[in-house]
């Protein structure tokens, strides 16, 4: 299977949103909020920069597919709802949101014993691999 980095990237925030989104739905409680600091860039190439409709051009239904996992998901587990907005936290804590939590290799962030209690790949790896099935990424 074909691995996508930037697609690993987008399906991430992409989770959190649809889960805050699934979680408000469902009328279950949240406890805490997510305070984002605004952060200046760096002369940035407009070529380098994430676009926010790229999926829209190259697959279309990709959002809608996140939503329905994301929801098929927390269906069965609602616990897993906050254990993946936890999963992004911890991606973006140690070298920016890169995704970088989510690759599984020997001495990769996923296998650190930092990230040993983190849950949610699960779920991830059901989106992607459907992603790369309708999507042909």
């Amino acid at each position: 299977m074909k691995l996508c980095i930037s697609t690993l990237s987008v399906v991430l925030v992409l989770l959190e949103l649809f889960v805050i989104n699934v979680v408000s739905a469902t009328k279950l409680p949240i406890t805490a909020t997510l305070n984002v600091k605004k952060l200046r860039a760096k002369a940035v190439r407009a070529e380098d920069l994430l676009s926010f409709d790229h999926y829209v051009k190259t697959c279309p239904q990709a959002e809608g597919i996140i939503q329905q996992k994301v929801g098929d998901w927390i269906q069965r587990d609602f616990t897993l709802a906050a254990s993946i907005i936890r999963l992004h936290f911890h991606d973006c804590v140690v070298r920016g949101c890169d995704a970088s939590v989510l690759l599984n290799h020997r001495d990769s962030e996923r296998r650190a014993f930092a990230s040993r209690t983190l849950r949610g790949f699960e779920v991830i790896d059901d989106i992607k691999a459907e992603l790369e099935r309708q999507c042909n990424c």
